[in-house]
């Protein structure tokens, strides 16, 4: 089969984090294509913010940047992103409007502080890199998305957005597995633009839900960092379409998703039964 006519299957870092964490699960949502969990409330608040930034950084670097507006945007933002939430927790909600409007006006002065006179380089950078590894029957293509990508000091800064209840531990921020979205990040960014050269740091911003503060985490990734995902990838391919063994529709017993995917399965085809038989 000629590499024309090989289907293109898109590799995402959440794929990769899920298949190392269990292989199962990985199976169930992108393998056997279960109906996949649907959004909810913490999700859409992640996302509303997400475009509530992107705003706000294309507007400055346009010169047409109302501060005033900023939390309407972000609540308008969150109001689209709610519509597509099956079951809403109304206190949750009301809860998400005031943290997310106070991390708004307190992103800013900590963002400026951390970066003092950078430079935006883009917002939402899509990702979109074929990989050489072979296979018969497909293409394979990291795919991601980086939130926001600055210069500062001479150096280009990867950032990604985190909100959160209670902040990541010193040890969940030396998890490889969570860094692992860096690691790609940087490793693909790199090759996208040429210049294997280009010094380049990593960040996280923590949006903390509960205290309604910003904290800037910077997270060394070193060429050894890419050299083990790039492993990891070769691995996960392997895994996941070569030796299809966790074909059955059961869950492995550890608390990783899994059972939410069977249970996600089983309420549609309870919920087609039920309009199959309201038809009749």
């Amino acid at each position: 089969m000629s590499e024309q006519e090989k289907t293109d299957k898109y590799i995402s870092y959440s794929q990769l984090s899920k298949q190392s964490e269990c292989k199962h699960l990985h199976w169930l949502e992108s393998i056997s294509k279960l109906k996949k969990r649907t959004a909810n409330q913490y999700s859409a608040y992640g996302l509303a913010l997400e475009d509530t930034l992107e705003k706000i950084f294309i507007e400055t670097a346009l010169g047409d940047r109302k501060e005033h507006e900023d939390q309407d945007y972000f609540h308008d933002f969150l109001e689209q992103e709610i519509e597509l939430v099956e079951e809403i927790d109304p206190e949750l909600l009301i809860k998400q409007y005031e943290a997310g409007t106070e991390c708004i006006k307190n992103f800013e002065s900590e963002f400026n502080k951390k970066f003092k006179n950078y430079e935006l380089v883009e917002t939402q950078k899509k990702i979109k890199k074929k990989l050489p590894h072979s296979h018969p029957l497909y293409n394979f293509i990291f795919y991601g998305i980086i939130d926001l990508v600055i210069r500062h000091n001479n150096k280009i800064i990867i950032i990604d957005y985190k909100t959160t209840n209670k902040g990541w531990s010193s040890y969940a921020l030396q998890d490889s597995l969570k860094l692992m979205q860096f690691y790609l990040y940087k490793l693909f960014y790199l090759s996208i633009k040429g210049n294997e050269n280009e010094d380049i740091e990593c960040c996280y911003i923590f949006f903390n839900t509960t205290t309604q503060k910003i904290e800037i985490k910077m997270v060394p990734v070193t060429d050894d960092d890419m050299t083990w995902v790039y492993t990891k990838i070769g691995s996960f391919i392997y895994n996941a379409y070569e030796k299809l063994d966790y074909s059955r529709n059961a869950v492995c017993g550890k608390y990783c998703g899994c059972q939410d995917y069977v249970d996600a399965q089983k309420k549609l085809n309870n919920n087609t039964k039920q309009e199959g038989i309201n038809n009749v």
